[in-house]
């Protein structure tokens, strides 16, 4: 049972499971198996995006066969997403909001997750920055960031897609939702 297991044996359960069965040698290979385990990290945030917006895809088409009118379809799916991940219907809420954002809008936003070129947070921050554009308008946001994610934090990441946004609405390419 996993919860009579101390925290030592846990972590020994998880290092085996990703095959990474001997201790470190050294402070080189620590780093270096920390780097490893964030981009692990971020490809999992990636596929917990898709996972969202396919549950998300499953449960309206479910709803709309059992007869739920369109505007009561997906009621109560954030709070569900929230406790499925141990987290509150509000986390739920903008977990779905960003899985929503990063599947359909922004693709090259979520391959960067995916690729441990950006982690959960910054993805966040970086969908929190784009959630007044429209879709179409995101997307171009999402081309203009390609690539420029790494060695960013989540606030300078949020400034330099705020940045994008805000040169394109001063040229009179955007407007506010």
């Amino acid at each position: 049972m996993m919860d009579s297991m101390t925290g030592a044996a846990r972590v020994a359960q998880v290092r085996a499971m990703l095959d990474m069965l001997d201790p470190s040698d050294s402070s080189a290979q620590c780093i270096d198996r920390l780097q490893t385990l964030a981009r692990l990290k971020a490809r999992i945030a990636a596929l917990e995006v898709e996972e969202i917006a396919d549950l998300e895809h499953h449960r309206h088409e479910e709803e709309a066969a059992r007869g739920v009118p369109k505007s009561r379809r997906g009621h109560g799916f954030a709070a569900e997403i929230g406790l499925a991940r141990g987290q509150s219907p509000a986390r739920g809420s903008k977990h779905l909001q960003a899985a929503q954002c990063l599947v359909q809008d922004m693709p090259k936003t979520l391959n960067a997750l995916a690729l441990g070129q950006l982690d959960e947070e910054r993805a966040q921050a970086v969908v929190k920055e784009v959630s007044w554009l429209t879709p179409e308008h995101r997307t171009t946001v999402d081309a203009l960031m390609a690539g420029q994610f790494e060695g960013l934090g989540p606030r300078k990441l949020a400034g330099k897609v705020r940045a994008h946004a805000e040169r394109l609405d001063q040229h009179g390419a955007l407007e506010r939702n």
